[in-house]
């Protein structure tokens, strides 16, 4: 899944439950702070972040993030894993 784009904002909620595995939660906002779209992954045992994001909040067992660039989310439920990472954007020719 992409989410973000030129005047878009994604925020990033990663939770860990007791078991150890993990939950992220993406919301996409338009500029203005309207609701775009949103997406839960859970049960993952492993998360890898590879984009620009700022953290805006650090909880008990949460950690809030935002990203300003298009990111790509993908889950491989056989690794239980979840990776985010900075859209590559297409070369103008």
């Amino acid at each position: 899944m992409i989410m973000g784009d030129g005047g878009a904002v994604t925020m990033i909620m990663v939770r860990e439950y007791g078991d150890k595995t993990y939950e992220v939660r993406l919301a996409l906002y338009r500029s203005g702070g309207a609701l775009i779209k949103e997406e839960s992954y859970s049960g993952a045992r492993s998360i890898s972040i590879d984009a620009n994001v700022d953290i805006v909040k650090i909880g008990y067992k949460e950690l809030y993030l935002i990203s300003k660039e298009e990111i790509e989310i993908s889950m491989d439920p056989s690794k239980k894993t979840i990776s985010v990472v900075r859209r590559a954007v297409p070369t103008q020719r």
